[in-house]
């Protein structure tokens, strides 16, 4: 073995620049002891630091000297505190406005060309348009009449002199969006540098100002988000008087005509319509035009700016996951890339497995040899994610490249709609974030070694999205090809990463400057490629031909999909025909495909019946001598309760469920080592050595991971013998067990009568705000800085019913801004003194008097403004709630429950954790929990000492022989039951953003929808 080059106290507990840096949402009041506070609580749940985000509800100006010094501050502290203090461009989001700074001034506004049947002012009253609404004051650029056949494809077009009477008459305006006033804010023109100078004057500059000595240490990079072009609206049916939309600026005519010779003013209907016949070079130079002019005027301009300045630029762009999305709002991802001195993703949600959008910037990472890669990821997945969640997302992820996670989010405060802002909080609010370490220290060991070395890759792929470019016309007539185009892409990646050939996209615009030359193996940018993939394309560029003539001609390995390209540089032509004969062809994605590649394999994994498993992915690095090996699941099941074997379902009752035994084959013979990253622990792992390959077995649960060091062996050869692990159940630990709650019940409040009307908070607080002629409280309205502040309009009156079935000694109320609200229980008035807070600091709790058994009525009268807003309250205390329809009753206090869903047993909003007292058998033994809704469980004994976590399948803890007595384990709950989107309809999938809580129609009940917590079913007892 040669010596280990990470040293086992490094494993065990990373540095903070292999750790995540959540957002770190700046929405509230901002106070420099709380924000220190914060910074202390990120530091013990494992973060590496954090960006400072402004996010909806800021109240501190942004870039005000007051916000720059906080700024500072916590600059400071994350220096002390030796963690990362990375910054963040924009006052929410997207990039590029500064808070509305930047389109106060009316040319940096954002712009795009419509063409539409009708002039200014003449448009038919009533009738909407898709995208953008029409101005009516745009810029007459053109004027044509155009040809249509009966099935919408172009047959002519004549561009007119001047206006003329009569039909199939299209006029081109450039239409600039107002100013950005105190009472609108407009998106800044991403194709104009000048506006994004100005930007990055206001922004970049700024920092630079206030906290510039710590740029490049402190905080090594500074975090763009979501820059986008206007979005592109084509025609859906082609024969319709509609308008399209083309992204434009000012000056796109000008530098056109310079890019490529002629005017495509000349050519506007090519690029709205489709020809039957032939394919329009004028689009596919259009796009290619829109593409360079964002790449260099967004991403350029920052990006030279960092590196002039020492910080890193990061972040990632709109848009990124599609074909389609990218030529509507960015043109092309990787072009966009290299600029990034850390590239970056947005891959949000629970169930996703957003590959193009990984592969292709893993792709320009590798390729370009930059720092890192960024994933933004988590955000909008819920109040009820999960350990395991946390870690299935970030696992593959890790495996596809990503080397900086940064979780979305960590709220400063909760006041307002904040508390909706694509939850949940990872942070303090969380009763698990205690244990959050545990997650956070996983990946920092993954990064520790996934930095390391160089990416092993053999295969390219020539990326589609100029075929996209060049289809991208009316719906009805090149819709189907586009989808197609998509799906062939999506299949692609699917083939490879299932079938464990790693893989890099190759550009057409970049590879000229990647690669100057074709050569064997084909060198792009800092790699290597001795097969080359090209997709079925439309398109092809002659620079793209000639490095791959001369890669086949050397000996690399070239198979096309599907036919060859009948265009080059958008123009007809068969000069492609000579490659494609000579080289490898195949008709689609699929087995064929991986078996004309598969030279180009390092790794392979079966089931027991021999069959590839498709459930895994990996990355290989090569560093020195020895290689870094990760191997992560990408399957996301619908219940975590039992493993399905190779990512199958089966409905027959009897049929198998639970791991399987998988057969590791690598070729080389190697040693190695398994670095256990939920522990820290380094041991040798067991491998057989047959025909030049190391081949180990291992059991596969669900949520596993997998990281390995290999170094050559260079005795003679080994085998070994896998015996799996089993769990021989002997019993099972039910019946009713005594519990201790960690925090008070809760009764939630959130049907209330006001002005006389019943009915739930926010939909009370939309109706009072329309009929007060207020403007509806929204994510993306003004910010709290930006209105003035003012004395309440007047206080409303919010009654609640409270029924119960026994008195309740010393209830609290948990509510916002008690310091403005007059409180009254039963007619009697109570005094709103704040004496505690509830899950965040924001939100008060005061004392109340007792509950009375029957029927009482709790009254509040709350401010309500321009600034005031209407949320849900919260009764806590020493009792039980059981739901009754649309309402709820109290109940006796919870001591006890038996296994199963505690909102069913006196719990229905409980937003803590449950600690579980529970007898256990004599000697050692393995305790199981197999089924269980909840962040994680930890198990101690009834001494306090602490035994271990249950958080990923097999849901297994070894119990040691001199426990106590008694158990204690805990169920981490989560907020979700509490502040969650409960009268969204429960059987309808979504994902939390600011409107989950705003469901209309039959997706609103009025009943409320808890999710199932607790212990669902008896813990095993194995031996």
């Amino acid at each position: 073995m040669l010596k280990f080059p990470i040293s086992k106290e490094e494993f065990l507990s990373p540095s903070s620049k292999y750790r995540a840096l959540p957002f770190w949402g700046l929405n509230g009041e901002l106070k420099k002891d709380e924000l220190e506070r914060q910074i202390d609580t990120f530091k013990k749940m494992g973060y590496g630091g954090f960006y400072m985000h402004a996010r909806a509800g800021l109240v501190t100006p942004y870039l005000s000297d007051e916000f720059m010094e906080l700024i500072r501050a916590c600059c400071e502290k994350a220096k002390e505190e030796n963690m990362i203090a990375g910054l963040y461009d924009e006052d929410r989001y997207p990039s590029g406005v500064a808070g509305g700074m930047v389109t106060r001034n009316p040319d940096f506004t954002r712009r795009y060309l419509r063409f539409t049947p009708y002039k200014n002012g003449c448009a038919p009253a009533g009738k909407v348009f898709r995208g953008f609404p029409r101005l009516e004051n745009g810029k007459l650029l053109a004027i044509y009449k155009i040809e249509l056949d009966e099935r919408g494809y172009l047959k002519g077009f004549t561009r007119l002199k001047e206006d003329t009477e009569g039909e199939n008459i299209r006029y081109a305006y450039l239409e600039a969006q107002a100013a950005t006033t105190d009472k609108q804010q407009t998106y800044v023109d991403c194709l104009n540098p000048k506006a994004i100078q100005e930007f990055a004057r206001i922004t970049y500059d700024r920092y630079k100002e206030k906290v510039g000595e710590f740029f490049g240490n402190v905080s090594p990079s500074i975090f763009t988000d979501e820059p986008q072009y206007a979005g592109q609206v084509c025609l859906n049916f082609a024969l319709d008087a509609d308008d399209a939309i083309l992204p434009w600026t000012n000056d796109i005519p000008e530098t056109f005509l310079s890019a490529y010779g002629y005017d495509i003013l000349d050519h506007i209907p090519e690029l709205i319509y489709d020809r039957i016949d032939a394919l329009s070079k004028a689009r596919l130079n259009y796009h290619d035009h829109i593409a360079e002019r964002f790449a260099a005027a967004f991403s350029d301009t920052l990006g030279n700016w960092c590196r002039q300045n020492g910080i890193d630029f990061t972040g990632h762009i709109m848009s990124e996951g599609s074909l389609e999305g990218q030529t509507m709002r960015s043109g092309e991802a990787m072009r966009c890339y290299r600029a990034y001195d850390i590239p970056g993703i947005d891959v949000l949600g629970k169930v996703v497995l957003e590959y193009p959008t990984a592969k292709q910037a893993q792709s320009a990472v590798r390729q370009q040899g930059s720092k890192g890669m960024l994933s933004e990821l988590y955000g909008v997945s819920g109040y009820d994610f999960e350990f395991r969640d946390y870690k299935l997302q970030g696992d593959w992820q890790a495996a596809l490249g990503v080397t900086l996670r940064v979780p979305h989010h960590a709220w400063y405060t909760m006041a307002g709609n904040a508390k909706r802002d694509y939850p949940a909080s990872i942070s303090y609010q969380a009763p698990w974030h205690e244990k959050y370490r545990l997650i956070e220290d996983h990946f920092a060991r993954v990064n520790l070694a996934m930095t390391r070395g160089k990416s092993r890759v053999k295969v390219g792929v020539i990326h589609p999205i100029e075929s996209m470019w060049i289809n991208f016309g009316a719906g009805d007539t090149s819709g189907g090809i586009r989808s197609q185009l998509e799906s062939d892409f999506n299949a692609l990646i699917n083939t490879l990463t299932e079938n464990l050939i790693d893989f890099d996209f190759i550009s057409e615009a970049r590879l000229p400057d990647l690669c100057p030359e074709g050569s064997f193996p084909l060198k792009v940018g800092e790699m290597e490629y001795t097969h080359i993939i090209v997709p079925e394309l439309s398109t092809i560029r002659k620079t793209t031909l000639d490095r791959l003539c001369a890669f086949s001609k050397l000996g690399g390995s070239l198979v096309f999909i599907g036919s060859c390209p009948d265009y080059v540089d958008g123009e007809k032509s068969d000069s492609a025909l000579s490659l494609y004969s000579a080289a490898a062809h195949v008709g689609s994605a699929g087995a064929r495909l991986i078996g004309m590649i598969d030279s180009a394999r390092d790794i392979d994994i079966r089931l027991p019946d021999g069959v590839r498993a498709k459930h895994l992915t990996y990355q290989l690095r090569d560093e020195g001598d020895s290689k870094w090996l990760f191997l992560a699941t990408t399957r996301f099941m619908g219940s975590p309760d039992a493993d399905m074997p190779n990512q199958g379902i089966k409905y027959n009752v009897g049929q198998y469920y639970g791991p399987q035994v998988l057969k590791f084959e690598l070729n080389g013979v190697y040693d190695i080592e398994l670095l256990d990253t939920l522990t820290g622990n380094i041991s040798a792992l067991p491998v057989s050595h047959i025909s030049g390959k190391t081949v180990f077995e291992r059991i596969w649960y669900m949520h596993d991971s997998l990281l390995l060091r290999l170094t050559e062996h260079t005795g003679e050869p080994e085998a070994c013998v896998y015996t799996a692990p089993s769990f021989s159940e002997i019993s099972r630990l039910d019946g009713e067990f005594p519990v201790a709650l960690s925090e008070d019940n809760v009764l939630l409040l959130d049907i209330a009568k006001c002005a006389g009307m019943k009915d739930e908070i926010l939909k009370l607080d939309g109706r009072l705000r329309a009929e007060r002629g207020m403007p509806a409280r929204g994510f993306f309205g003004k910010q709290p800085y930006q209105i003035k502040r003012e004395s309440p309009m007047e206080h409303v009156k919010l009654s609640f019913a409270i029924k119960s079935e026994t008195v309740v000694p010393s209830p609290k109320l948990a509510l916002e801004h008690s310091e403005t609200c007059r409180v009254f229980l039963n007619g009697a008035s109570v005094p709103s003194n704040k004496i505690a807070w509830y899950t965040d600091r924001s939100i008060d709790v005061i004392a109340l008097p007792e509950i009375m058994e029957g029927e009482n009525e709790l009254t509040i009268e709350v401010p309500f403004g321009l600034c005031d807003q209407l949320e849900s309250m919260y009764l806590l205390g020493d009792f039980g709630v059981r739901l009754l329809g649309g309402s709820a009753v109290i109940t006796n206090p919870v001591r006890s429950l038996a296994f199963g869903d505690w909102t069913k047993q006196g719990l229905p909003f409980f937003g803590g954790n449950v600690i579980y007292r529970i007898p256990a058998p004599e000697g050692a033994f393995t305790l199981r929990i197999p089924h269980f809704r909840g962040a994680l469980i930890s198990v101690s004994d009834s001494t306090g000492r602490f035994i271990g976590d249950i958080a990923f399948s097999p849901y297994a803890l070894p119990i040691p022989e001199d426990h106590s007595s008694d158990l204690l384990v805990t169920v981490y709950g989560s907020r979700g039951n509490a502040f969650g989107p409960l009268h969204h309809l429960s059987s309808i999938p979504y994902q939390q953003g600011p409107d989950s809580w705003r469901s209309t129609g039959d997706l609103f009940n009025y009943e409320h929808s808890p999710s199932p917590k607790g212990i669902l079913s008896a813990p095993r007892v194995c031996r």
